[in-house]
């Protein structure tokens, strides 16, 4: 186990900063009029990954063995590591911050934020047990959830006090986490990642559950969903390449997802996949128009300062992963709940554990007892969908506080200083 943990939490490390590189590399090597095409591009991939990655998942497990999952990035590792190396030119740090950077390891190792990184590795560790455990292993009202609960919420309160103490060299330098946009724009990726992950993990349990797919045809059923958030994106991202201006898609992207949101939390286990596929694509392209032009709002105000617009844009994409996986969470906590209280009420005499812990359970058990269980979970999906409307609404709220800035006008490009 704790093997298990030490693989993924480096990982982890290692995927987030892969993440957080790429976008200061577009920051780095390109025009600020261009980067809402990069962008675009690079908010394509990263979807058609979420989707590819799923997939193959499934088909490892079925098909051979469940550590491909784990071998499988091994060559794609090599590839990336190759074309980093021999494709992406060197370019020296820029030194025309407030302070310069360190000159040696050793001064490197020193000014780094160890406290603060500890800090946020266990608060969000302690909540992310603390949604996982909560109504599966343990009730809520056990003394390990609140336990969890008040850690997590203490640990937070700490981490940003040590942040405001740390100042300069903090995780989260103070500097940047005051920036009206920096905040707002990390409140919207926030809510917004609760809603495209949310919708990525809950909408392939109907499938499994009311019609009866495996998990590997499940993850073809959202294709739909994914493909017109890419889609969403490009459309963004060429308007916004063509006008220069991103703040409008913040703001009609949220209500357009909430209506298709809205419309799938009416699905009945009757529903036809027509009108199921429909509401997802509503959902998915207005998630889509939003997706990248949170990041593209954060390097447009850094553009006068193209030295901070790494820090700025690490800081939004913590919050973007971290939204992730304390969305997905928060969603698959509130669909627990309601599925423990459906399934006595709809199946009293279903074995309530054997179908409660596995969908591929439903069609194992007799016949008759299988359409109360398939109600339940059908209900407690859609329930699961109420934390993804509060989080639309929250993106606006956070989205209406971004500047407006017109991609066209703002300067700072990096872009032709590489050597």
């Amino acid at each position: 186990m704790t093997m298990l943990i030490v693989s993924r939490a480096i990982q982890g490390i290692g995927a987030s900063g892969m993440f957080v590189s790429i976008m200061a590399v577009i920051a780095v090597v390109t025009k600020v009029e261009q980067r809402a095409a990069f962008m675009a591009a690079f908010g394509f991939v990263f979807v058609i990954a979420s989707v590819i990655g799923p997939l193959l998942g499934g088909v490892f497990t079925e098909q051979l063995t469940w550590r491909w999952c784990f071998w499988i990035n091994l060559p794609v590792g090599g590839v990336t590591a190759a074309a980093v190396v021999f494709l992406l030119p060197a370019r020296k740090p820029d030194r025309t911050g407030d302070r310069d950077l360190p000159n040696t390891w050793g001064e490197t190792l020193r000014r780094m934020d160890w406290v603060g990184s500890a800090l946020v590795i266990v608060f969000i560790t302690c909540l992310l047990l603390a949604l996982q455990w909560g109504g599966n292993d343990y009730r809520f009202d056990s003394w390990r959830i609140i336990l969890l609960f008040t850690l997590g919420g203490v640990l937070c309160i700490a981490f940003f006090a040590w942040e405001y103490y740390w100042d300069q060299d903090a995780l989260i330098p103070f500097s940047i986490l005051s920036n009206r946009t920096i905040i707002a724009a990390a409140g919207a990726i926030f809510m917004l990642m609760m809603a495209m992950l949310g919708g990525t993990y809950q909408l392939p349990l109907f499938y499994q559950a009311g019609r009866g797919h495996s998990p590997q045809k499940s993850g073809i059923d959202i294709i739909p969903f994914m493909i017109i958030v890419c889609v969403g994106i490009f459309v963004s991202g060429g308007i916004v390449t063509k006008f220069g201006r991103y703040y409008p898609f913040l703001i009609i992207g949220p209500p357009i997802a909430a209506v298709g949101f809205g419309l799938l939390y009416t699905i009945k286990e009757s529903s036809s996949n027509a009108r199921v596929i429909g509401y997802q694509l509503l959902a998915g392209f207005g998630v889509g128009l939003v997706f990248q032009n949170v990041i593209l709002a954060v390097q447009a105000e850094y553009s006068p300062r193209p030295h901070l617009i790494p820090q700025a844009t690490s800081v939004v994409s913590f919050f973007q992963l971290t939204g992730a996986a304390l969305g997905v969470g928060i969603i698959n906590v509130v669909q627990s709940v309601y599925l423990n209280r459906l399934i006595p009420k709809y199946a009293p005499d279903a074995p309530f554990k054997l179908v409660r812990e596995s969908t591929q359970a439903i069609y194992q058990i007799p016949e008759p007892l299988r359409p109360g269980v398939i109600k339940a979970y059908v209900e407690a999906i859609a329930h699961s969908y109420i934390p993804i409307f509060i989080a639309l609404a929250l993106s606006i709220v956070f989205g209406a506080f971004i500047r407006n800035h017109n991609m066209l006008k703002v300067g700072g490009a990096a872009g032709m200083h590489m050597a």
